[in-house]
């Protein structure tokens, strides 16, 4: 086969020269412990009967799920994953530090200090994004067009009328979406994986 000058065979060769250096195994070994939760937590929001408080939970157990990966022990186990799957693999480079004049000390450590900045990143980002004060409304008011239990929370809305609401509530009590946030609420199930 003759050799090939065009742009997708220089783009091949450089991608292999680049999944041919153990660091690269570590950070997609690292990069999918960390990536694979929030994907069970797109999938879960994705649901028709998805409720505010089931998303709570949800998002509840995800951040319990990933500050327990954020020690030595998970650590170590991925380590030594990306290192045995390097190890096996003749055409694959060694894990190394890659910038040895910024750090001196083994890879092991150096790469366990990025994969906790990677974990303490994610979570930061669902503190910003799910510890909000207008979930917190949405949830009040799911609870009460759900529950048919009006408190003080629906006030802050002029366009929902009381003494209608309670009328209209009376009517859906008893609906799918209803139930299924009584399941959610009393029984725990936070639609996790």
């Amino acid at each position: 086969m003759a050799k090939s000058t065009s742009n997708a065979a220089s783009t091949a060769s450089g991608l292999f020269q680049h999944f041919s250096r153990g660091n690269t195994v570590l950070g997609l070994t690292l990069a999918s412990a960390v990536v694979g939760e929030p994907e069970w937590l797109n999938i879960s929001l994705q649901k028709k009967t998805q409720t505010v408080s089931g998303m709570q939970a949800t998002i509840n157990h995800l951040r319990s799920s990933l500050k327990g990966k954020r020690n030595d022990k998970s650590y170590l186990a991925l380590y030594e994953t990306a290192t045995t799957l390097v190890d096996s693999t003749e055409s694959i480079d060694s894990i190394q530090v890659t910038h040895s004049n910024c750090f001196v000390g083994k890879a092991e450590d150096h790469y366990r200090a990025e994969f906790f900045k990677v974990l303490d990143r994610v979570e930061v980002q669902f503190c910003q994004h799910f510890d909000q004060e207008s979930l917190k409304i949405l949830q009040n008011v799911e609870n009460a067009l759900l529950t048919g239990e009006v408190d003080e929370s629906l006030d802050q809305y002029p366009e929902l009328n009381r003494a209608s609401l309670y009328s209209c509530l009376s009517f859906t009590a008893n609906t799918r979406a209803s139930a299924v946030w009584r399941q959610q609420r009393f029984s725990g199930d936070c639609q996790w994986r």
